[in-house]
C-alpha cells in the first residue's frame, strides 16, 4: 500500500535529518524512512506531531505533490531546489574525499614498505 505524502520534503525544506525528525516523533529512523517511502501508514498522532514538529498543517502532508509544490512560494521552492543540488554535490565531494583518501592510504603504504625495506627499519 502505497501512501504519498511530503514529509521528506518539508523534512528537508526545515534541514532535518530523518535520525533527527524520527527522534522528535519517537520512532526509528528505518521507520521514518518506510512513512517517507509510503510503505508504512501514518497514524493520526504520528501526523499531528509531525505537522507541530514541522510547522505545517496536517492537511499538508498529505497534499498532492503538484499542488504542495504549487502551494509553495517562489523562494521556498528555489531553496528546495537549491537543497536537493547541495546535497547531491555534497555527496559526491564526500565520494572524492573517500576516493583521495584510499589513495593516500595506498601511497603512504607503498613509501612505507619502500622504506622499511631501503633502511632496514621502519618509520
Amino acid at each position: 500500500m502505497k501512501q504519498f505524502n511530503n514529509i521528506r520534503h518539508l523534512r528537508e525544506l526545515r534541514g532535518y535529518s530523518q535520525k533527527y525528525l524520527a527522534s522528535r516523533v519517537g520512532k526509528s529512523q528505518s521507520t521514518l524512512s518506510k512513512i517517507e517511502n509510503g510503505c508504512v501508514a501514518i497514524s493520526e498522532n504520528t501526523a499531528e506531531l509531525l505537522s507541530e514538529i514541522l510547522e505545517v498543517k496536517k492537511e499538508k502532508i498529505f497534499e498532492d505533490e503538484d499542488q504542495f509544490f504549487q502551494s509553495l512560494d517562489n523562494t521556498q521552492h528555489n531553496l528546495f531546489t537549491r537543497l536537493v543540488e547541495n546535497k547531491e554535490l555534497l555527496h559526491q565531494v564526500e565520494l572524492n574525499q573517500k576516493n583521495i583518501l584510499e589513495k593516500l592510504d595506498t601511497y603512504l603504504s607503498k613509501a612505507t614498505k619502500k622504506i622499511t625495506i631501503q633502511g632496514g627499519c621502519s618509520i
